[in-house]
């Protein structure tokens, strides 16, 4: 579901965690949230179909990724 280039950023911002390079690579910050966003929309309409809300609750459609991520 995530693309390798998200995982491989996640595991460098682990090791390197700084303002300074991440400053650096801030385009890969920026392709991995969408990817991370699209991800998250995935799943929320996976679990929608699923999703038996009662009258008064919302479904997990109702929810934007960047909300309920």
């Amino acid at each position: 579901m995530l693309a390798p280039e998200t995982l491989g950023f996640l595991r460098q911002l682990d090791r390197n965690n700084t303002k300074e390079w991440f400053d650096k690579h801030r385009d890969a910050y920026e392709a991995a949230h969408a990817d991370l966003l699209a991800a998250v929309g995935t799943l929320r309409d996976h679990a929608d179909r699923y999703d038996r809300p009662a009258a008064a609750s919302a479904s997990f459609a109702s929810f934007a990724p960047p909300t309920c991520a």
